[in-house]
């Protein structure tokens, strides 16, 4: 099975209607109404995981919002999500 890496868009794009992403320099930028509120290296997939179950669970946007905007398969946004759920920033 191959791994889907997510895709990050250059330009600021849209994630919900509060939160969005970039990616410049070969790290991404998470916005939250504006404000800069995490990065990580492009690469960083575990910080990549962590970042988006971490705003799924403060229902700052959705698991089927992370799918489309991050071209990422259901199982792994659920998975990580499970994953954060269960225990917590580790």
């Amino acid at each position: 099975m191959r791994l889907q890496l997510p895709l990050f868009p250059a330009d600021c794009t849209l994630i919900s209607n509060c939160l969005g992403v970039y990616e410049k320099d070969d790290l991404v930028q998470y916005i939250v109404n504006g404000l800069p509120v995490y990065a990580h290296p492009k690469g960083d997939l575990k910080a990549f995981r962590y970042i988006t179950s971490n705003f799924i669970h403060q229902r700052l946007c959705r698991k089927v919002e992370v799918e489309r905007c991050f071209h990422v398969s259901e199982d792994s946004v659920q998975r990580a999500y499970k994953k954060f759920v269960e225990k917590g920033e580790e």
